[in-house]
């Protein structure tokens, strides 16, 4: 564009067919979408006629036709890259663009241009940018720069991988080094730009190498109407309000995270043709986990979440605590300054479901109740981890765990377990959904789960005494007692306190036979034949004032149990023979029964 003493030759010139030696008359391709960046920085989108460049280079001048242009970079030198993954470098005719732009017309000089990229947006054509990129089974973020053909960046957490490499058509083929060594691979770039999927092999491995664009953009809210936006964190949402949403009213937030690869805009769709009385009183957002999924698709492209290793913030590597658990923790925070809720559920199924233990588990704070479905606990989540009161305390959230019966994918023992654990650290209102049915998502009680978070996290005392009379009658004895404590907590100046003692003596009144009898059998500690039973009880009468004597007997004999079961069963854990691992079971589930592993080894044994 400006004179220049040294000009680049391009190596690749060639004379006939799209490329001419020599000065031809120009060929206009009008009306073109463009992507243009200014010498100061600003970027305009529009549309432009774009003539026949005419460049010069080391062997002369050449012709490039204007319907081949991909990607123009201006310096010194000028690179053109072509449709056909050619690059051209020299030095173009000085020549002012014109683009349409929504704002009006623009006429740039050449010295105003820094680059030019054909297509509905840079990503149509170009590898740059920003990207949330799945590399092997983890995620991390990568930044990439294109000079024409030619592709640098970084990638990971702390940008300790470098990139560079070369675009022939839509593919890239790279180069990786820094980590565990040095990779090579390629990568396809999809037609709409803003996905790419391929592998990189490293020493023996072969790796996923694919992402997705990090571009945040909002989710507006339209009645009835699904929308699409990227969280500041890198996660893809889907906003679904209800028909009569006007901006105005607050809502419920239910936020709900897919399966193994998957996304999470079918589950949004799921609400409103399955459950559409409940489509109507919540905001729905679905989810997607940050690594695009192995054998994805341009338009069937799934989504994997990343929690194996997360331990809280801060904990670990960055690798580690940038998990899922972590950006979506932060996506629910964006969420939540920009939307009008008055209360927030997060709910996932099946890996979903291990997403949402993890992230609320963590960061209690953001939650007013989950609906883990289809899922166990991790050993991480397990609530023994948490010391912390006041960490406990925002934990005792609502929680209603949703497995089915019949689950081949994801067996319906470990639902219950991770139920029975929450249990038996003190969640006090809590209630495990189990149907008879599969893993299918729209097969499970899913309104039904949060039409009880919604009555059990209500801020109304009388409408939660209201609740509790209903959970009497139909002998849900913990929901009635869980609803009739918030009730209290809220009502600060008593004034239905007589409600709520007349809830707790109907409870007490069935309570206090069974408490009685297994009072009896622990202080008797002869065998283990009362768990089970102590187990049921506990789960309906936890909060009941009648069930306290027993539970306190039963905590000392668990302090007796702890020190003796914590060594086998780690001794069992280091066992390399499994006859003598599952005996040390054996005995801790015989002999150590009031012992935090006594469900696990249960299981085990059995």
């Amino acid at each position: 564009m400006s004179a220049r003493r040294d000009i680049d030759a391009s190596p690749r010139l060639r004379l006939g067919g799209w490329l001419a030696a020599g000065a031809l008359a120009l060929a206009l391709t009008g009306g073109v979408d463009v992507t243009v960046e200014t010498s100061t920085g600003e970027t305009l989108t529009g549309t432009a006629t774009l003539s026949d460049l005419k460049l010069k280079t080391g062997f002369g001048s050449a012709v490039i036709l204007a319907e081949k242009v991909a990607r123009i970079t201006f310096g010194e030198p000028d690179v053109v890259l072509t449709t056909d993954g050619d690059e051209l470098r020299g030095e173009l005719a000085a020549t002012s663009l014109k683009i349409d732009t929504a704002s009006g017309a623009r006429t740039l000089k050449p010295n105003e241009l820094r680059s030019l990229v054909v297509g509905k947006s840079a990503g149509a054509t170009t590898f740059e940018g920003r990207w949330m990129l799945s590399y092997g089974e983890g995620s991390c973020p990568m930044t990439l720069e294109q000079d024409g053909a030619r592709v640098t960046g970084k990638f990971g957490h702390t940008d300790e991988f470098a990139i560079e490499g070369k675009v022939k058509g839509r593919t890239l083929s790279f180069t990786t080094s820094g980590g565990s060594g040095k990779g090579e691979g390629t990568a396809e770039l999809w037609k709409d730009g803003q996905d790419f999927m391929g592998d990189v092999q490293v020493g023996s491995q072969k790796l996923l190498f694919a992402g997705y664009r990090r571009e945040t953009r909002v989710a507006e809210p339209k009645p009835g109407e699904i929308t699409e936006g990227q969280s500041e964190a890198g996660l893809i949402y889907y906003l679904r309000a209800p028909k009569a949403w006007d901006g105005t009213r607050k809502y419920p937030l239910v936020l709900i995270t897919h399966g193994s690869n998957a996304e999470s805009r079918g589950y949004v769709e799921t609400f409103p043709a399955v459950w559409p009385a409940l489509a109507e009183d919540c905001l729905v957002v679905g989810v997607n986990g940050e690594c695009l999924a192995a054998g994805s698709k341009p338009g069937e492209a799934g989504y994997n979440a990343t929690y194996i290793n997360f331990s809280g913030p801060k904990v670990g590597p960055a690798w580690a605590y940038r998990q899922t658990p972590a950006l979506l923790a932060e996506t629910v925070q964006e969420l939540v300054k920009r939307l009008p809720v008055d209360r927030v559920f997060l709910g996932g199924h099946s890996q979903g479901g291990f997403l949402t233990y993890a992230t609320a588990l963590f960061h209690p704070e953001l939650f007013d109740g989950v609906f883990p479905m289809s899922c166990q606990l991790l050993v991480q989540c397990e609530p023994y981890n948490f010391k912390d009161d006041a960490v406990q305390k925002l934990q005792h959230m609502a929680v209603a765990p949703i497995h089915g019966r019949k689950d081949t994918v994801v067996a319906f023992s470990g639902g219950e377990y991770a139920d029975r654990r929450m249990q038996e650290f003190g969640f006090p209102r809590q209630h495990f959904f189990a149907p008879e049915v599969g893993h299918e998502f729209m097969a499970l009680p899913v309104e039904e789960a949060i039409r009880w978070l919604l009555a059990m996290t209500s801020a109304d005392p009388a409408a939660l005494l209201d609740f509790a009379d209903k959970q009497v009658a139909a002998e849900q004895w913990r929901d009635a007692t869980g609803a009739a404590l918030r009730a209290r907590e809220l009502d600060k100046a008593g004034v239905l306190k007589a409600r709520a003692d007349a809830i707790a003596a109907q409870v007490d009144a069935r309570c206090a036979p069974d408490a009685k009898r297994l009072a009896d059998a622990i202080a008797k500690n002869k065998d283990n034949r009362w768990v089970d039973d102590f187990w049921d009880f506990r789960s309906q009468f936890a909060g009941a004032p009648a069930a306290q004597d027993c539970l306190r007997a039963y905590e000392r004999l668990k302090a007796a149990h702890t020190k003796p079961a914590n060594d086998l069963f780690w001794a069992a854990r280091g066992e390399s023979d499994e006859a003598a691992r599952k005996e040390k079971y054996r005995e801790i589930f015989e002999k150590y029964y009031a012992s935090t592993w006594w469900i696990i080894v249960r299981n085990a044994v059995h």
